[in-house]
């Protein structure tokens, strides 16, 4: 088959679904590599990002609680940061799987597949935690993650709701500018 039959709109939409599909699977190394580093591992790439965010803090305001944490303040910031990462990778990955499993097939099933990988990656990911040494299962953080992945999932429906809707737009003026000429 040569390339003449293929139209443009397909080759988008193949290049849309592999890179989609890459993105979520590449999402899940990132999520199943933190969970396998150990409780030493974990701690410092944690400490590094509470840095990070001192310094910007330091930077936007450099007297407020966040830039000037130490001691218990410090264990706080600490745990808000790793809270909202596992929030944010999980939002993440929950948006990418739906626009992933949309790009196939948008239908409804899709949004439920979706639900439960979202339900399913969190016990998986916290159950490898388990066997890493310094590292435990939190519910907690299984909870934190669906509720990251449920998040995305929303943010991704809205996304799809809104392209739709401007796609929508324009099928109606290309089709009123088409009765014009009738």
């Amino acid at each position: 088959m040569s390339l003449k039959g293929i139209k443009k709109g397909e080759i988008l939409q193949w290049a849309l679904r592999i890179f989609l599909t890459a993105a979520c699977v590449a999402m899940l190394l990132f999520i199943f590599s933190n969970s396998l580093k150990t409780g030493a591992q974990s701690a410092r790439q944690s400490s590094t990002m509470v840095n990070v965010v001192q310094d910007v803090a330091s930077v936007i305001a450099p007297n407020s609680p966040i830039a000037t944490a130490t001691g218990d303040a410090y264990d706080r910031l600490h745990a808000y940061v790793r809270v909202f990462a596992h929030f944010a990778e999980f939002a993440l990955f929950g948006a990418l799987l739906l626009w992933c499993i949309a790009s196939y097939s948008w239908k409804k099933e899709g949004i439920w597949f979706s639900l439960a990988g979202v339900a399913f990656v969190p016990i998986v990911d916290e159950a490898l935690q388990y066997f890493v040494a310094d590292r435990g299962t939190e519910l907690y953080d299984v909870c934190v993650d669906m509720a990251g992945g449920v998040c995305g999932l929303l943010f991704a429906v809205v996304v799809l709701l809104l392209i739709v809707s401007v796609q929508n737009k324009k099928r109606v003026k290309i089709q009123a500018k088409q009765a014009e000429k009738i």
